[in-house]
């Protein structure tokens, strides 16, 4: 990486576990490599955000957030909502970037906005919020059958730990975001390979889950 990378985080209290993400990385990597903007409840806030990522020091974007196939959303407070930051038909503002977007449905997101970044790397589902379960199974009863509260707190914490490291190691290694694709496929394989062996509380709900999450990981290219 030539360029700094800017990480994008809507404020929202579903998504404050993320934020050990950024501790982590303040101890592995040199803040001359990146910028961290937390999005505050405003509109004006969501439009600075947009010029930041437009602004030509930032070669890569990384969001973290929720989303879905057709927008990321943007920041949630008791008497604000954003639910739609940046849809498919704006993603033009990405021109000559390269994006990873840790949100439900991002891969599907890229797949529509195609032709507007140079490489993107994208999710399917990330069931880290329980109306993400209750979402899935309304239109599939059996879905994430056996989740509990209790199962999607260890999800949390599978999803903060896999995505701390691989960023600590995107950085440190200036790795293309295939290359990304490729450490985060490894780390769910082997975080399933874990919970068999060692026998974790869960962990036949917890590697289906992460199946779901692995089949849902796409990269993409200009």
């Amino acid at each position: 990486m030539s360029s700094k990378t800017l990480i994008l985080f809507p404020t929202d209290p579903s998504t404050k576990f993320l934020e050990r993400i950024f501790d982590y990385l303040s101890k592995k990597v040199s803040p001359e490599n990146f910028t961290i903007i937390k999005i505050d409840c405003t509109e004006e806030a969501h439009r600075s955000a947009i010029d930041e990522i437009e602004k030509i020091e930032y070669g890569s974007i990384i969001f973290l957030g929720h989303g879905n196939s057709s927008a990321l959303q943007g920041s949630k407070c008791e008497k604000f909502t954003k639910p739609q930051f940046l849809t498919h038909r704006e993603f033009a503002v990405f021109k000559r970037k390269n994006i990873m977007l840790v949100s439900c449905e991002s891969s599907s997101l890229l797949k529509r906005a195609k032709g507007n970044f140079i490489s993107g790397l994208g999710f399917g589902d990330l069931p880290t919020d329980w109306n993400d379960i209750q979402g899935a199974r309304e239109t599939d009863a059996s879905a994430y059958d056996g989740f509990t509260e209790d199962t999607i707190e260890s999800f949390r914490n599978y999803l903060t730990e896999m995505i701390q490291f691989t960023l600590g190691n995107y950085f440190q290694q200036e790795m293309t975001l295939s290359k990304v694709k490729d450490l985060l496929l490894l780390l769910i394989n082997k975080k399933i390979a874990t919970n068999y062996h060692q026998k974790v509380q869960n962990h036949e709900v917890l590697n289906d889950c992460l199946l779901i999450v692995k089949s849902g990981v796409h990269y993409f290219e200009e």
